[in-house]
């Protein structure tokens, strides 16, 4: 439990999950070669338009971010050396 305290100091963290055998697994290989692309998946877009409101799709974001906490989700080797 102070491993816990020690990784929440902030107190914003709302649950701890340890990983599936299969993430674990993935996440093992992303660790001992951070330089491949096998795990990761990105798409960019590039949008051409006026009047762009950036501090509204910044809103939208935060309130995304707020709603689905999957989207807050962080990994770490901090909590009793399990990821």
């Amino acid at each position: 439990i102070d491993e816990l305290s020690d990784v929440n100091k902030k107190g914003d963290i709302v649950d701890v999950y340890e990983l599936s055998p299969l993430q674990q697994g993935m996440y093992y290989h992303w660790l001992s070669n951070n330089n491949t692309s096998l795990y990761f998946e990105q798409t960019s877009y590039r949008l051409r338009a006026e009047g762009l409101e950036i501090a509204l799709i910044r809103q939208a974001y935060d309130q995304l971010v707020e709603r689905h906490s999957v989207l807050r989700t962080s990994f770490t080797n901090d909590y009793g050396g399990v990821p």
